[in-house]
């Protein structure tokens, strides 16, 4: 009886790990949709705006997942006269 327990017991904390690394991957996966959203809003805008993105600030956009700096760029980006500008 006292291994039937043991058993279920570490069957309980498997469980639990699993269900902790799946909702820590989900959380991942939803910060890095979010950060691509806000990635794909800033090319848009820019080109609503027709300001042309070159490829090293296509690139730069891409490699940025600080979500408050997209936020920052897009804001930026919704008056500016030049893409330089966005990003100064």
């Amino acid at each position: 009886m006292r291994y039937a327990e043991y058993v279920k017991s570490v069957d309980k904390t498997l469980d639990d790990l699993m269900a902790e690394s799946e909702a820590r991957g989900e959380a991942r996966g939803e910060a890095r949709g979010v950060v691509l959203g806000e990635q794909q809003a800033l090319f848009t805008l820019l080109a609503a705006r027709g300001l042309s993105v070159d490829d090293p600030t296509a690139a730069r956009i891409r490699a940025c997942e600080d979500g408050e700096q997209l936020r920052r760029w897009i804001a930026r980006a919704a008056s500016a006269s030049s893409t330089t500008s966005v990003f100064e």
